[in-house]
This record gives structure tokens, C-alpha cells and sequence, in this order.
């Protein structure tokens, strides 16, 4: 690349300093193991006659020369693969002409490299030579291209849009190493010879875990215990100061967190030559034979420097007294993880010297965290109006990106992608607003009252406390339940997530049923604030009305839905609504005051509340001008008096398929055939006998 004047381009000129600083500045965020350490020389840029808004830059790094397509939104790197420059294709909306497609050839096998190394054309005795176009309309060129040691005779097909294919490739002879030398060095700079290693997946939840650690322990220096030891440990680091005390003090350490074994991923950030083991054994719960839902903690080894006791994976710990005894007495730290302080027992929650709440991630805990999991801050926009999508993220998340190296702009595509798919799946954007709802009786104003509450509460007038926290929807089968639940989070705009006594229960054994209870009301707390609507929450059963051999078991399932409900606090707001068919089968214990203690009924709709739903299901039709002008849905709606509105959308998707078989509008006999179950087809009707037909 010597010569000022190239075959793909024009006249090389040197390039603004304020371009190249701008396109080396979005390398290092994209690549920093290529270019985090990299100075600028010199840069020259070309424009190419194939592209208007991008020039190919050259960037001088330290003795050697990196290759970009420089635009005023992007800089793309070209470092061998292809994809930089289909990418840049997508954007300029490229058509090449017969004027442009030779030299974007040249350009093309300049700069991609394949498996075995560069396509360097080679046109001593055979330049390339344009052919005529192939049946797919694409042109085509024939030259000889060293590649793989060899020489060949390839003939290369070049879609308008930029797409280029070698159809044939006809070995000529081998050629000697080292003979062929006219391609680019497309190696950005001296640091890029050793490859960033990224971490395994414990490592990336350390590294998550130690950012919501420390601003845990910031959070907590009023602490006696934290107040006392800070002042006689000489480090500002708060983990170190944490590690430090954990060894030297032996403290009860409670950390409460929705991340799984918290206690074990903490007490590797807290390990080390000179940390709280300090070469002393780990004791972790184990299970207890007798009793395989709880756990035991061994304390029989006199080596052990730190207990480890996990409640997220049982219900409770073997002989709670005991325990708290032995380990209250004991030469060893203890780090018990929870998901809630209130699922510590109270004996351990007395012997307990510290409490850690790990923080939700945030835009600024994203930012240090991300830039601990992929040794890069965060790409240049990422914090742009709309980022709060990084509250909703959770550690597993940061897994998949880092095993995949991505590049940190593909990184936060990737982890933005994951949380609007998952904010899709409880965003209640289908089905009719609590305007539209029709039939309701007293039901509409106290779900008016609750929106109302919603919103003030969202706009800070009053106190998530001032809010009700839970309902209980009863009504016949098809009356709207979940409809009315979803149009309540739909009005207020807030997140819809959905379980059931079913989906609970189907989890297996008794401890995947309570955990899969935990997991829905934490999912809840997430997306804060939330409605949890539990569908046929009479399914769980009334403490009242049980007996035999099962009562044990659902006696446990009831208590510890009670406890989940009592544990909502105002700081994760999440409105409980259940729903059932028979309210007598629910424990009286889930309505009373300050749980489901709001008992909503829905009644069947009377004549002009069908009238309005019928009106509401046939709309979308009208809009379509699919609806004959004869429909009367007054009628309709006095023909279907004592059905519920789940009948009526029935109705009308069977007569709307009635009418598309027929290929017309839908009339009113359509509707009426289908309230009336006539057949859809003539001939299969059944056929009467004599008999049947005079009676």
C-alpha cells in the first residue's frame, strides 16, 4: 500500500486528527485487548468509489497499521473477517454498478482472509478479466489468486449488494513460502499478540457479586461491628477490610440475596493467601438423612475457619437451637445466605453480627461490573435515555457473552437483547384496557380506586404502603378474571407476571414446589412495581378443609405462600391477585387484613354490558369492514343472557370463520349459528329417524 493511488480506491490524503482519535477511541471501547494501549503515528484516509459515507482509514499504531472503515455513526475494524464489511454494505444500502464491481472486487480480496490465509491476486501474465453475468444476474471475473501455498484460477460471482462467492477455484501450481508478499497486515498493534483471556462462569459471578458486596458494605458502615474494625484496618477496600474482619473476628454474617449459594460465592471473594481461610477448611451445609428438605451444619473439625449455611436450597436448618449454639461457640466465621432475612430462623438470625442486602444492579453498578467481566467499559451511547433496561438484568446473564468473547458493543447488544425479550413476556400490551372491560358490577370502581392508588403511589403522592396489597377475584369460569388482572397492570403500566397452584405444584417433590413458589414471587419483586396474579389459587387448599395423609404437605405449601405475601415490603411494590372459582376452598388465613383481603366477585354480565362486549370482540372486524350491516347485537346479546364474556369472543371467532369459508361479511345468522351450535356444514348435520323427527 505504498503507492498513492490504488486499483479499489483514489489518492490517499492525510487524514484529520480529530477523525483518527474518534476512530481509535471506538476501537478501544469494541477491542481493547487489540487497542487498549495504542498511540497514533500517523493516519491517511482514501475515499472509495463504492462507498459515500464511509473512507477506508489507515491507522499507524506504534510501527504498525490497522485498517478501518470510518463513518460519522461507526468504525469498523478490518481485521480479516468479512462480516465489517458486509456490515458496512448494510448501511450504505450498497448497489454496485459496471462501473464500481471491479473495484470493490479488489477491495474485497484485499482485505478478507480465509482459513489457510490472504486471496492475493496475482496478475503478471493474467489480470483479472470481467466475465458476463451469471443467470442470477450477478457479474463475474476470472484471475489467478494465490491462496493456501498454491496458485489458482478462480472465477468469483459479486452480487449487487456486495455479496462476493468464489464459484470455481482450478489448482495451477504450488508456490514457494514467502514468494507472494502483496496483501495487508491487518494485526492492529503490539499488544494484540497475546489473546485476552476471558473468565469462566464462577469468575463472572465473583466479579458481579463483588461490586453488589461492596456497595453492600458501604451501605452498612453505621454498623457497630463494620464502625469499630474500619477504624483499626489500614485499607479503604471494603471487601479487604470485610475479609480482614471475617478472620480476625470470627463474625455471623448474614447476606441476603436472590443469586443462589450467595454464601459460597462470597466466601471465595473472601478467600486468598492472606484471607479468611487462611489455609482452614470450608464446612458447607450438607443435607440431613432424616429429614431430606433441611440442612445440618458439621462442626466437628477443629480446621474449620468458616461455615457456610445456604437457605435458598432448604427450607431450614436441622435443629436451628443446636445449631445457633454450636456456631455462636465455635472458632469459625459463618456466612449464611438468604434470599430473605426473614427466611433465617430466629436463633440465627439472633447470634448474627452483620447483614449485607446485596443491591440490585443499577446504570452505575452495570457500568463497573461490566467493565470487571469484559476488562472494557462500556461502549460510547450505551447509557443513552431508555438504559434502565439494566436494572432487570441478573447475573446468569453476563455468562453467555463473556464464553462467546464478545466485543463490548456486542456484549450490551447482546445483554439488552436478553432483558427486553424477557420484558416482553411480562408486559401486558395485549388485551382490552379496564375502559373496555364491560359487566364488571362493584368490581370496576375498586379496581378504578387501586389504579388510582397505583398511580399516585407511582408519582410519589403517597406510599407504597398506602396501597392495597393484594385482591382476590372470584367468579364463574369465563367472567375475565385474568383478563380484569391484566388490564389493571396495562392501565398502570406496570409489569403482569403470571403463576398458578398448578404450575407450583407440577414442579415436583415438596421442596421444587416451594422453590418454584420463591423463584415466581422473586421474579415479581424484579420487575417491582408488579402484579402477581396466581391463577386457581384454591388449588393450594384451606388448612380448614384438610386431612389424611397430605395435610402435612399442604399445610407446609400454605404457610410458606403466607410467608411470601407478608414478606412484600414497599421497597420491591408487588399488588398479589388471585383468582378462583370457589372462594370457600381458600384459607381464610390469605384474606385476611393486609394479604388477599380485598375479595373483588364478578358477576355474569347483564343484557347491556354483552350488548357492549359483543360491540367491543366485533370491532377489529368492523375496522376490517368484515361486518354486514344487519348485525344486531342488542339481540344477540338478549339471546346470550347467562353466558359470560368468554362466550361471546367464542361467538364471534366462530362466526368470523363461518363468514371467511363462505367469503362474505359477517351476518347476523353467522353469530346466531353459533350461539346455537348449528353445524357448520349441511351434510353433517346428524340425520333423524322417523321416530325422532315426529317426536
Amino acid at each position: 500500500m505504498d503507492s498513492p493511488l490504488d486499483p479499489w480506491g483514489g489518492a490517499w490524503e492525510p487524514a484529520p486528527d480529530e477523525q483518527a482519535s474518534a476512530a481509535l477511541a471506538r476501537l478501544t471501547a469494541e477491542s481493547p485487548q487489540a487497542f487498549a494501549e495504542s498511540a497514533i503515528v500517523g493516519a491517511r484516509w482514501v475515499q472509495l468509489p463504492f462507498y459515500e459515507n464511509y473512507r477506508l482509514l489507515e491507522l499507524q499504531l506504534d510501527g504498525k497499521s490497522a485498517f478501518v472503515l470510518h463513518g460519522a455513526e461507526h468504525t469498523r475494524w478490518l481485521n480479516g473477517d468479512s462480516a465489517p464489511i458486509h456490515d458496512t454494505n448494510e448501511a450504505e444500502s450498497l448497489q454496485l454498478s459496471d462501473g464500481t464491481v471491479e473495484a470493490y472486487l479488489r477491495f474485497f480480496l484485499y482485505f478478507v482472509r480465509g482459513e489457510a490465509g490472504a486471496f492475493v491476486l496475482v496478475e503478471d501474465e493474467a489480470p483479472l478479466r470481467a466475465g458476463p453475468k451469471d443467470d442470477r444476474g450477478r457479474w463475474t471475473f476470472e484471475g489467478s489468486v494465490a491462496y493456501d501455498g498454491g496458485l489458482f484460477r478462480a472465477t468469483f460471482a459479486v452480487e449487487p449488494d456486495g455479496l462476493v462467492e468464489m464459484v470455481d477455484d482450478e489448482p495451477v501450481a504450488p508456490i514457494e513460502p514467502g514468494a507472494v508478499t502483496e496483501y495487508a497486515s491487518l494485526e492492529p498493534a503490539e499488544t494484540s499478540a497475546e489473546p485476552v483471556q476471558f473468565p469462566g462462569d464462577r469468575e463472572v459471578t465473583e466479579a458481579i457479586v463483588a461490586v453488589l458486596l461492596e456497595d453492600a458494605l458501604r451501605g452498612s458502615e453505621r454498623n457497630a461491628l463494620l464502625q469499630h474494625f474500619n477504624a483499626q484496618t489500614g485499607t479503604d477496600k471494603p471487601l479487604e477490610r470485610l475479609a480482614a474482619l471475617v478472620a480476625s473476628s470470627m463474625p455471623v454474617v448474614i447476606v441476603e440475596s436472590d443469586l443462589p449459594f450467595v454464601e459460597d460465592i462470597v466466601a471465595g471473594l473472601l478467600d486468598g493467601p492472606n484471607g479468611a481461610l487462611a489455609g482452614g477448611a470450608v464446612a458447607r451445609a450438607s443435607v440431613n438423612p432424616g429429614d431430606e428438605l433441611r440442612c445440618v451444619v458439621a462442626h466437628e473439625n477443629p480446621a474449620t475457619r468458616l461455615h457456610l449455611v445456604s437457605l435458598h436450597a432448604y427450607r431450614g436448618v436441622y435443629d436451628v437451637e443446636r445449631t445457633a449454639h454450636e456456631l455462636a461457640l465455635g472458632d469459625a466465621a459463618v456466612v449464611i445466605g438468604c434470599e430473605r432475612v426473614s427466611d433465617v430462623p430466629e436463633p440465627l438470625r439472633r447470634i448474627s453480627d452483620l447483614k449485607l442486602t446485596l443491591p440490585r444492579i443499577d446504570r452505575a453498578r452495570f457500568a463497573r461490573i461490566f467493565e470487571r467481566v469484559f476488562r472494557a467499559k462500556p461502549p460510547a451511547g450505551w447509557d443513552a435515555p431508555g438504559a434502565d433496561w439494566t436494572r432487570y438484568l441478573v447475573p446468569a446473564d453476563f455468562h453467555m457473552p463473556s464464553r462467546l468473547s464478545l466485543s463490548a458493543s456486542e456484549a450490551v447488544t447482546f445483554l439488552r437483547g436478553r432483558v427486553e425479550s424477557r420484558l416482553a413476556q411480562v408486559t401486558p400490551d395485549i388485551g382490552p384496557k379496564l375502559s373496555e372491560l364491560h359487566g364488571l358490577g362493584e368490581a370496576r370502581q375498586i379496581c378504578e380506586d387501586i389504579v388510582a392508588d397505583i398511580r399516585a403511589a407511582q408519582a410519589g403522592s403517597i406510599e407504597w404502603s398506602a396501597v392495597d396489597k393484594g385482591m382476590l377475584l372470584v367468579g364463574a369460569p369465563g367472567t375475565g378474571k385474568t383478563t380484569l388482572a391484566r388490564a389493571l397492570a396495562k392501565e398502570c403500566g406496570i409489569k403482569f407476571v403470571v403463576a398458578s397452584a398448578a404450575g407450583w405444584q407440577s414442579a415436583g417433590y415438596l421442596d421444587s414446589h416451594l422453590r418454584a413458589m420463591r423463584a415466581d414471587f422473586t421474579e415479581a419483586r424484579r420487575y417491582a412495581p408488579a402484579i402477581l396474579f396466581i391463577d386457581e389459587i384454591d388449588g393450594i387448599g384451606s388448612r380448614e378443609q384438610l386431612s389424611g395423609e397430605n395435610a402435612g404437605y399442604h399445610t407446609q405449601v400454605i404457610n410458606a405462600l403466607l410467608e411470601q405475601i407478608q414478606g412484600i415490603n414497599t421497597v420491591d411494590p408487588v399488588i398479589v391477585i388471585g383468582a378462583t372459582n370457589y372462594p370457600e376452598k381458600v384459607d381464610p388465613a390469605l384474606r385476611r387484613s393486609g394479604r388477599l383481603d380485598q375479595v373483588v366477585e364478578l358477576p355474569l354480565p347483564n343484557v347491556a354490558s354483552l350488548e357492549q362486549i359483543y360491540d367491543y370482540y366485533l370491532e377489529p372486524y368492523r375496522d376490517e369492514n368484515e361486518v354486514g350491516k344487519g348485525v344486531k347485537t342488542r339481540a344477540l346479546a338478549e339471546l346470550t343472557f347467562g353466558l359470560t364474556g368468554a362466550d361471546v369472543e367464542r361467538f364471534v371467532r366462530g362466526a368470523a370463520r363461518r363468514a371467511r369459508r363462505a367469503g362474505k361479511k359477517i351476518r347476523q345468522d353467522d353469530l346466531i349459528a353459533e350461539v346455537t351450535g348449528r353445524p357448520r356444514r349441511p351434510d353433517s348435520a346428524p340425520r333423524l329417524g322417523k321416530e325422532e323427527m315426529r317426536r
